[in-house]
Formats: structure tokens, C-alpha cells, sequence
């Protein structure tokens, strides 16, 4: 999560098997059923290859500034 102005911003990053997905389809599916499941906008969606992610990072990090 960030700060751009007045506006916060959501990235969604994803761990995937394999680098040969249409990640404009599967970014719009994974856009559409998170807006529905739980009413939050996520501005952007980004795929990562497996492992990249560590399994002890927090699950959600928050980047925005106050200044």
C-alpha cells in the first residue's frame, strides 16, 4: 500500500508456477473477484515467479508516508 496525493494505492502481488500466463485476463479475473469479495479497489496487480515472496514477510505492507 501507498500514498500518491490523496489517495492510497493497492498492489496485489501474487507468486505464480510459471511465467507463460496471460496476466492481463488473470489480473482482470483476480481485480474482479477481490472487488466483489470484499468491496476494496485494487489499483494494480503484479505476478511474481513462486518463491520470490518470503513465507515470513508481512502480508501486507504498508509504504505510504504522512509527511
Amino acid at each position: 500500500m501507498s500514498r500518491s496525493s490523496h489517495r492510497d494505492e493497492v498492489t496485489l502481488s501474487n507468486e505464480v508456477n510459471e511465467e507463460n500466463i496471460d496476466s492481463q485476463e488473470l489480473g482482470d479475473e483476480i481485480l474482479k473477484c477481490v472487488s466483489s469479495a470484499c468491496k476494496v479497489k485494487i489499483d494494480r496487480v503484479e505476478f511474481l515467479l513462486k518463491g520470490t515472496l518470503q513465507s515470513d514477510a508481512k502480508k501486507i505492507k504498508d509504504e505510504r508516508t504522512w509527511d
